[in-house]
């Protein structure tokens, strides 16, 4: 009877020492591989030790960190410097059609001269009279009247006379109201004819002056 007790006490004692070792194992793969044993059971893996070096747990969060979003570039222009005044450039107004149809005539040989003479005649003073309120009304507008001589005489008298001729223009319409700063003269002698200096009637043509307003010809 003794020693079937102690047999019994035996068998339980190694029961009891067989448990605490299993218990010992199981806790210590817990605590050495738990991490990756969820995840090989999340992916479908049989449990058990995971093969290779464990993940640290810095790896494991960034599993699960979320996402930096990169902010688009502007579009939007730079501002402008502290105390600087963008440039900005103003077209230019068109030339009034008024303006331009009188520079069209007195282009046309709208005003002429006799021969050796500078003074303007009635016909003359009637289109600078129509121009030089228009002037006035736009104190924008440039024009620059260029006088002109046939090719009879010598260069000298010619280059003096077509200067003379483009003097008497400009002077009659700043007279008038027009700002001397809208008035430019300058005589060209015999070096523009619009007419062949052969014939009389030719030469009668090239004594004369025209007007240019911005630049270009009317």
């Amino acid at each position: 009877m003794e020693r079937a007790a102690a047999v019994l006490v035996g068998v339980v004692g190694l029961v009891l020492l067989t448990a605490a070792a299993l218990a010992w194992s199981w806790t210590g793969e817990v605590n050495d591989g738990g991490g990756v044993e969820v995840l090989a059971l999340q992916a479908g893996a049989p449990p058990g030790p995971a093969a290779g070096p464990q993940p640290s747990a810095e790896d494991l969060m960034a599993l699960v960190r979320p996402a930096t979003t990169v902010p688009a570039p502007s579009t939007s222009a730079a501002p402008a410097p502290a105390g600087t005044t963008p440039a900005v450039t103003a077209a230019p107004l068109p030339v009034p059609p008024e303006v331009a149809a009188i520079v069209a005539e007195i282009s046309g040989g709208g005003i002429r001269f006799d021969v050796g003479h500078a003074e303007l005649d009635e016909r003359a003073r009637g289109l600078l009279d129509r121009l030089a309120p228009l002037l006035v009304g736009r104190p924008d507008v440039v024009v620059a009247v260029r006088g002109h001589t046939d090719s009879t005489g010598s260069d000298e008298v010619n280059r003096v006379l077509s200067a003379q001729r483009a003097q008497a223009v400009a002077t009659y319409l700043v007279a008038r109201g027009v700002g001397p700063a809208q008035v430019q003269a300058a005589g060209v002698g015999p070096a523009e004819p619009v007419a062949d200096n052969a014939t009389p009637d030719g030469r009668e043509l090239n004594r004369r002056s025209d007007v240019v307003v911005d630049g270009g010809s009317s």
